[in-house]
């Protein structure tokens, strides 16, 4: 998991919870696709995340967060 083309990726618990923060992000015009990730990508082994452009990392952070979608990890920016 990493930094691709200027695409960040935040790893989350389950494939809900990245769905939901897609769709949350979309809402505040922010695009994102949800990816199925390796186990092995990540420390915790959380297999589902979404990916969005780095230069909105901050702020999509700050918004799964303020809305109690844990993230568990990200990677890039």
């Amino acid at each position: 998991m990493g930094k691709r083309n200027n695409r960040c990726l935040l790893a989350l618990p389950s494939v809900t919870y990245a769905m939901r923060a897609s769709e949350l992000l979309k809402n505040y015009g922010i695009d994102s696709r949800v990816l199925s990730l390796d186990p092995s990508m990540t420390k915790k082994g959380c297999a589902n995340g979404i990916e969005t452009d780095c230069k909105n990392l901050l702020r999509a952070k700050n918004i799964l967060l303020e809305r109690n979608i844990p993230i568990s990890e990200i990677r890039g920016g």
